[in-house]
């Protein structure tokens, strides 16, 4: 062990790998970093440097324990000081934690070399995030299955207990002084017998009349009810598609869906506040697919059900579907409304999809498969072909905090011809515009970020590069963002989930409109 500081590998200091392997882990898709045996960076690729959100600048001839707070005291670090102290090999599978927030998790193997270890990393965060996704489906269909046997087991009982109630109420008086307490009874049952419902509906059983149905005409329906569910307080904001919505569903399922979701966005806005529900096409490709398991590909209707209430984090996500789980205080619910909708979209073909952060709202995204004519299919592939050709050589900064989702948009970026700089940090963003504010043609953000929002980002980037084109990303619908006035009603914006052609189409949109402005 030695006290010198460590230098960046140079012509000097490694004559060989300057020459023959630089150029080589420059190039590298994984992750590669080479420490010396105090722990500093002597080499860093532009893989690995995204990967943990510092410039290479910000590695070189530091300590990692000095980079990363606390990192000193993670398994990982462990390893790799086992790596460096006792020359021992080194496989494992690293959740690293974010300073600015957020979490990856990366295949780690680090290996002894004669100036330190040599640690190459492989980001999984999207195979980790799918594996759970599958993992909480599995469950879901094993409480369903669970919950649908109990339900008929109780509609037996319920049905023996109705059915002795209205016979002996038959043959009582008017006046008989246990009436009152049958007639208890059969509503209890009654309310039992509904209960049943949910759990069939849930567990996928419930009995189902598709037809092929406009989702447009079916929300306008139901507009004038769900005003009046929802109160004088909540204002209530519908959007419909231009086209024809066409999807096969039981209609009084969607209705369901549709009443159950405002209610749940009722209670989550117990001071008032907006509730927005739209329709839209969009067509799921195979990279929306791969990350949520249970999804279909190809043109699908969407049903977005957006509010201002109070959000969810991401424990209360994960076990948003299952049944009796539920936020609300005693004697406020049973928790199966959203298991109800969780099954009548499975029975009905369809995923669904939330998106939320804790105190901005939330909001349900439907997604159904639709049913298109010969003249509607084509129509809607003549955009989607033209728009996988579209490319261009332009430099795009791209600031979104989920791991997965920002190395998909590079992937897709990347391989039109983009030159794309990627980061998860909106200031480290900043730092970068900076460094190349005359190369940069375009900023694509989320607009809920960590420290600072989307919105500011883009001022402060814009302030820097007065050329920069901006697009804006979210979850949340584009009208729930724009009415809550986070967004400029004419600022260019990307829903999430998006396909790589509707990404691919927006951006040339805007880069070329910019070339002619």
């Amino acid at each position: 062990m030695t006290d010198a500081p460590a230098r960046p590998l140079d012509s000097d200091s490694a004559p060989g790998f300057e020459r023959h392997l630089r150029p080589i882990f420059d190039e590298l898709f994984e992750g590669i970093q080479i420490l010396d045996y105090e722990g500093r960076y002597v080499y860093v690729n532009a893989t690995a440097a995204g990967q943990g959100r510092r410039s290479p600048d910000k590695l070189l001839g530091r300590r990692m324990a000095d980079v990363y707070p606390g990192i000193d005291q993670t398994e990982m670090y462990q390893r790799l000081q086992r790596c460096l102290c006792e020359r021992q090999p080194q496989v494992l599978m690293n959740e690293f934690v974010h300073p600015e927030g957020g979490i990856s998790w990366f295949n780690l193997r680090m290996s002894p070399v004669p100036m330190g270890a040599l640690v190459l990393s492989i980001d999984v965060t999207a195979e980790k995030l799918a594996e759970e996704q599958l993992r909480a489906a599995q469950r879901l269909d094993a409480i369903g299955r669970l919950a649908g046997g109990l339900a008929h087991d109780f509609n037996n009982l319920l049905t023996v207990i109705a059915g002795y109630s209205d016979l002996v109420l038959s043959e009582m008086g008017g006046d008989d002084r246990f009436r009152f307490e049958l007639q208890e009874i059969q509503q209890a049952s009654e309310r039992g017998s509904a209960l049943t419902r949910q759990l069939l509906a849930f567990s996928r059983k419930q009995r189902r009349q598709p037809e092929v149905l406009d989702l447009n005409e079916v929300l306008v329906d139901m507009e004038r009810l769900v005003r009046r569910l929802i109160g004088e307080d909540i204002e209530l904001i519908t959007h419909t598609d231009s086209g024809v919505a066409r999807v096969l569903g039981d209609r009084s399922q969607l209705e369901q869906v549709i009443m159950n979701l405002a209610v749940n966005a009722r209670d989550a806005m117990p001071g008032g506040g907006q509730l927005t529900i739209q329709t839209d096409h969009v067509e799921l490709d195979e990279a929306y697919a791969e990350t949520h398991p249970d999804a279909g590909v190809g043109p699908h209707m969407v049903l977005a059900v957006s509010d201002t209430g109070t959000g969810m984090d991401e424990e209360t996500r994960a076990r948003l579907f299952e049944p009796f789980f539920t936020t609300k205080e005693a004697g406020k619910g049973v928790g199966l409304g959203l298991a109800t909708v969780y099954g009548i979209v499975k029975q009905n073909g369809g995923n669904i999809w939330v998106y939320s952060e804790p105190g901005r709202g939330s909001t349900f995204k439907v997604y159904l498969p639709a049913v298109l004519d010969a003249a509607e299919q084509a129509a809607l592939q003549a955009p989607l072909a033209a728009a996988v050709t579209l490319g261009g050589t332009e430099k795009v900064l791209l600031v979104e905090d989920d791991a997965a989702v920002r190395r998909f948009v590079r992937n897709v970026l990347d391989g039109a011809g983009y030159t794309v700089v990627d980061t998860g940090d909106p200031r480290a963003a900043l730092q970068l515009l900076g460094q190349e504010a005359q190369g940069t043609a375009l900023l694509l953000t989320d607009v809920v970020l960590g420290g600072m929002g989307g919105r500011q980002l883009a001022e402060r980037a814009v302030g820097v590069c007065p050329d920069l084109r901006v697009i804006f990303m979210s979850g949340y619908t584009d009208d729930a963002i724009i009415s809550r006035g986070e967004l400029d009603p004419r600022a260019a914006f990307i829903d999430k989930p998006v396909a790589a052609h509707q990404l691919l189409r927006r951006v040339r949109e805007v880069l070329a409109a910019s070339s002619v402005t």
